[in-house]
């Protein structure tokens, strides 16, 4: 099966991640490829810091695939013919058998006004000109409201970060001894084999909370599972996936 996925963005790259584990956890043969017109993850949420003359590390798509097996083809997708189930990529044409279209969004120009800009990496360098050619207390408008403009600064970030250090230092002095820590484990896995919600239920706090991360190769949940009843029913159902030895 021949996939073509255009866009090397967040999207299409999570796509390209999650079929080639599928296609190796099936042994399905398939054959992979990223249309992107360059070797250069865009990371959308960090513009602001470019805009605000803060360099970004150059990270290569190529690199990312590589580990994966997905093909990286270069190029401008112009053109894409469904009922052929061909794509025209700069003058080569590529055959598909099933096609992701995962090209994002720009922002419209129609009725922008001649002296704004939007925040994207072709004009990261003008605002960021424009931003200090201005004078001291002038007035700036932002239009819209998403991750781009609200994400949180560095320094914020990093505020986050020592707050979870002094958390966990907190709960260092918290610890229980190796010993009991593997009586909590072998009653935790035997609860999940025999399928013991309410044994589950016994050895979680009552505002447990899970949530998962497929890190872009497995399938995860997109919302946390909260409560004890809740998270002791979510870790049954995968007590079908424990390997027989653990």
């Amino acid at each position: 099966m021949d996939i073509i996925i255009i866009g090397g963005g967040y999207a299409g790259l999570a796509c390209a991640f999650r079929l080639a584990h599928q296609a190796r956890r099936h042994s399905m043969l398939c054959r992979i490829r990223l249309v992107n017109r360059e070797d250069h993850l865009v990371e959308r949420i960090r513009l602001p810091q470019m805009v605000t003359g803060q360099p970004l590390p150059y990270r290569r798509i190529s690199g990312m695939l590589h580990h994966c097996g997905v093909e990286l083809v270069l190029g401008n997708a112009t053109s894409v013919d469904l009922g052929a189930q061909r794509l025209e990529v700069e003058g080569h044409t590529l055959c598909w058998d099933r096609l992701v279209v995962a090209v994002g969004s720009q922002s419209g120009s129609g009725d922008r006004p001649y002296d704004a800009l939007a925040v994207n990496p072709d004009s990261s360098a003008q605002l960021l000109e424009r931003l200090r050619s201005l004078a001291q207390g002038a007035c700036i408008e932002v239009v819209g409201g998403g991750l781009t403009i609200l994400k949180r600064s560095p320094d914020a970030c990093r505020q986050v970060l020592r707050r979870a250090r002094r958390h966990l230092d907190v709960l260092k002095g918290m610890s229980e001894s190796a010993e009991q820590h593997r009586e909590l484990l072998a009653r935790f896995l035997t609860a999940m084999r025999e399928g013991d919600i309410a044994g589950l239920a016994r050895l979680f706090a009552e505002d447990v909370e899970s949530r998962a991360d497929g890190g872009g190769y497995v399938r995860a949940a997109t919302k946390p599972v909260v409560g004890v009843r809740a998270v002791s029913r979510l870790f049954v159902g995968f007590s079908k996936d424990l390997p027989p030895d653990l």
